[in-house]
C-alpha cells in the first residue's frame, strides 16, 4: 500500500464510540494511531459493529458514513469518460470508475455558480483552459473543454488532463461527503500537477476531510509544509504490517535541514515505512 495521507476534521465523540476507537487500536495493533483525528473508512466496520446497542447512534452513523466515498485512480477508463453518455439528471455523486462525469459536471452547472470554481481550479494547472463545454445532442451528453481558442473533446486531451478534471469535479463539485478518499490521485500527472493537486486537496470544500494514499515522492513533497503546521497528517504501513502516524517530530531534524516528505521518502527511511522488502 501507499502512503496514506489524511486532511483531518475532528469529529465530536460520546463515550460509546471512544470506546470503539479503543477497540479498534487493539485490533490493528497501532498505539501510535491518533484515531480520535483519523476517520478513515477502515474504522466504519468496527464502529458499527456495535452501533445496534446505543440506537441513539444509529442514525449518525449511517448518516456519516453513507456520504463516504473511495475512488482508485487506476479504475478511472479514459475511453468511457470521454464518450457521449444517456443524459441524466440524477447523477449528484461521481461514479466509482467515473464514466458518468458528463452527467455528473452537467449537476454541477447548474448550481449557481456552475463550473467557474472547477475552472478556476483547473487553470492553475492548465493555463490556457478557456471555458468547459457540456455538449449535448439527442439523448446523449458529453464534455469539452475550449483552450487556445480551440474546442476539444475528451478523447483529443491527455489522460493527466482528464485527470485533473476528475480530480477538480470531486474536490470543488456539488457533492458534500463526510470523508472522501483516493487511491494515487497522482495517476498521469506530471509532477507540477501533484504539486496543484495537493494544494487542491488542502483547500477542498467537498468533503470534511480527505485521504489519499499515495507512492509519490513528488506529490508528498508538496504536502510537507502542511505535515509541519498540522493540518496534514502522515499515517504509514510499517515494515511489520503496522499502520502509524508520523509526528512532525519525528521527521524534524530532517525538515529543519531542507528535506521534504518525498525526499525522506525516496531514501526508504524507517519512519516512512522503509522499503518494502
Amino acid at each position: 500500500g501507499g502512503i496514506p495521507v489524511s486532511l483531518p476534521h475532528d469529529l465530536q465523540m460520546n463515550a460509546f464510540l471512544v470506546d470503539r476507537i479503543k477497540l479498534l487500536e487493539r485490533r490493528v495493533k497501532s498505539p501510535n494511531i491518533d484515531i480520535q483525528k483519523t476517520n478513515s473508512n477502515f474504522i466504519r466496520r468496527y464502529l458499527w459493529e456495535g452501533a445496534g446497542a446505543h440506537p441513539s447512534w444509529h442514525g449518525h452513523f449511517q448518516s456519516h458514513f453513507s456520504s463516504l466515498r473511495c475512488y482508485h485512480s487506476s479504475e478511472f477508463y479514459h475511453g468511457p469518460i470521454a464518450s457521449p453518455v444517456p443524459r441524466a439528471s440524477d447523477s449528484l455523486s461521481l461514479t466509482a470508475d467515473g464514466s458518468n462525469l458528463s452527467n455528473f459536471l452537467w449537476t454541477i452547472d447548474q448550481s449557481p455558480e456552475g463550473l467557474d470554481p472547477l475552472k478556476s481550479h483547473l487553470r492553475e494547472a492548465l493555463r490556457n483552459l478557456e471555458r468547459i463545454w457540456i455538449r449535448e445532442g439527442g439523448d446523449y451528453r458529453w464534455v469539452s473543454l475550449k483552450m487556445k481558442g480551440h474546442e476539444h473533446s475528451l478523447r483529443e486531451v491527455s489522460e493527466g488532463t482528464v485527470q485533473l478534471l476528475l480530480l477538480s469535479a470531486l474536490l470543488f463539485g456539488s457533492d458534500r461527503m463526510s470523508v472522501l478518499g483516493i487511491d494515487e490521485p497522482e495517476l498521469n500527472l506530471h509532477p507540477a500537477w501533484q504539486r496543484v493537486v495537493a494544494s487542491w486537496m488542502m483547500r477542498a470544500n467537498s468533503a470534511e476531510q480527505i485521504f489519499a494514499s499515495t507512492h509519490s515522492s513528488d506529490l508528498l513533497d508538496a504536502f510537507t509544509e502542511g505535515f509541519r503546521s498540522g493540518e496534514v497528517h502522515l499515517l504509514v504501513f510499517n515494515q511489520e504490517g503496522e499502520v502509524k502516524r508520523v509526528s512532525p517530530e519525528q521527521l524534524d531534524p530532517l525538515l529543519v535541514e531542507g528535506w521534504e516528505l518525498g525526499d525522506i521518502y525516496r531514501v526508504g527511511d524507517p519512519a516512512m515505512g522503509g522499503w518494502p522488502w
